[in-house]
């Protein structure tokens, strides 16, 4: 997934930006029945976990299967690259406020 997200998007300043471009990709397979973002962390790139579900089963199957994309837990699971302007939660900004 998130190479389909690299080749057609530039990286994402924020969760709209981020979720417009899932949906898009998504509307291949099916409509997106539910999408969470986690607070992005950095590794290489900062990038943000995220868990997706379609509205079934079959277009879910054919999207991991196309775009690789695990599922555990009854959600497919991916991490998207967004840029260093991201101005959602990061795990720095959390750590920041429990101290």
């Amino acid at each position: 997934m998130n190479n389909a997200l690299r080749i057609n998007f530039p990286l994402f300043r924020n969760e709209q930006e981020l979720r417009a471009a899932v949906e898009s990709v998504c509307a291949e397979f099916g409509m997106v029945k539910s999408f969470e973002v986690f607070p992005a962390s950095r590794g290489i790139h900062l990038h943000c976990p995220c868990v997706l579900q379609l509205d079934s089963p079959a277009a879910e199957n054919e999207l991991r299967s196309k775009l690789r994309v695990l599922k555990i837990a009854g959600g497919l699971y991916f991490f998207a690259d967004v840029s260093d302007l991201w101005n959602g939660s990061t795990t720095q900004n959390l750590k920041q406020r429990s101290n």
